[in-house]
């Protein structure tokens, strides 16, 4: 018997193209303001299936920085998110969500976007107090690849000004 509260989507991502330099025109180890760094291919994958009072949601990604810098190597990396949400009652809510991103840590492009390599675990629960207002109590653990790993402790108000 099929669910008619049962709903799914989805989506594919196609992204091609150079990236330049746009510092400041100092010209270090033959690079110039402007000059191709990197042609970057990146695809991706999302997705989401809400059921009754349950939403599963994905999204997974491929990177391909191929170098244009004399003697730098292509690297490759992936993310990807799986998060399951549960709205326990008209204002409860309860989320799970888990991270990955894998690289090589050699990567420029990854370096100058201050990213590493690891996992991050999410339980979140969010209490709606009013249509305008809701507090969000959450506990997150992130794992590098390289590192110690770190736990926090979240609350969260979220409030609608206007």
């Amino acid at each position: 018997m099929a669910d008619e509260d049962a709903t799914m989507e989805g989506s594919f991502f196609f992204y091609s193209g150079k990236i330049g330099e746009a510092g400041t025109g100092i010209n270090f180890a033959n690079i110039n303001t402007g000059d191709d760094l990197i042609d970057q291919l990146i695809t991706g994958v999302d997705a989401s299936w809400d059921i009754d009072s349950f939403n599963i949601a994905l999204e997974y990604y491929s990177f391909n920085n191929d170098s244009l810098i004399a003697a730098q190597e292509t690297h490759t990396g992936t993310a990807y998110y799986l998060q399951g949400t549960w709205q326990a009652s008209e204002s409860v809510k309860i989320i799970v969500r888990q991270e990955e991103l894998d690289f090589d840590s050699n990567d420029n492009y990854f370096q100058l976007l201050g990213a590493s390599p690891g996992s991050k675990s999410l339980i979140a629960l969010r209490y709606d107090l009013t249509e305008t207002n809701a507090l969000k109590f959450e506990f997150n653990r992130s794992t590098p690849a390289i590192g110690s790993s770190e736990t926090s402790f979240a609350v969260e108000w979220a409030f609608l000004m206007f």
